[in-house]
């Protein structure tokens, strides 16, 4: 039970979307800036905003991470920004509201990236296994479950 628990956490973690990432060794780190695309730039403010900037921006929110082995731990320091690719322009807020196709709403990843979910749920799970194992290896107690003791006679 213990290996498949180990497995699925492996499994489950490394099926979550790679990024750019710096091989030290044989520990992959990924860190730096990233940008998480939320929408589209409103078609009446296409024009103007690409010609500030570049044809095909979109709106974004940049951030800093850490990560381990394409999982993101930890982001921080986010900001909204106009992007294309790996060039980002930051815009205040407020301009970037006016011409943003969609609220400016951060997504909850990232605030909560998955290799952080990921470790919680762990971490959840291996306190709740402890528990269990204690319930179950107490004084005589009967766990739901369990048959009584036989007497012989």
């Amino acid at each position: 039970m213990k290996l498949f628990l180990v497995v699925a956490m492996f499994v489950g973690l490394s099926a979550l979307a790679p990024s750019a990432a710096e091989a030290k060794g044989l520990v992959i780190i990924n860190t730096g800036d990233d940008v998480m695309e939320i929408g589209d730039v409103k078609a009446e403010a296409r024009a103007d905003v690409e010609s500030a900037t570049e044809p095909g921006v979109k709106v974004g929110v940049k951030y800093n991470r850490f990560g381990i082995f394409w999982i993101d731990f930890f982001r921080w320091d986010s900001s909204f920004v106009l992007f294309h690719g790996n060039t980002f322009y930051e815009v205040p807020e407020a301009d970037l509201a006016e011409v943003s196709a969609v609220p400016l709403k951060k997504p909850f990843t990232v605030t909560m990236p998955p290799g952080l979910i990921g470790l919680i749920i762990l971490i959840v799970g291996l306190i709740a296994w402890k528990v269990i194992g204690r319930k179950k290896a107490g004084d005589g107690e009967v766990v739901a479950g369990d048959a009584p003791p036989s007497e012989a006679g």
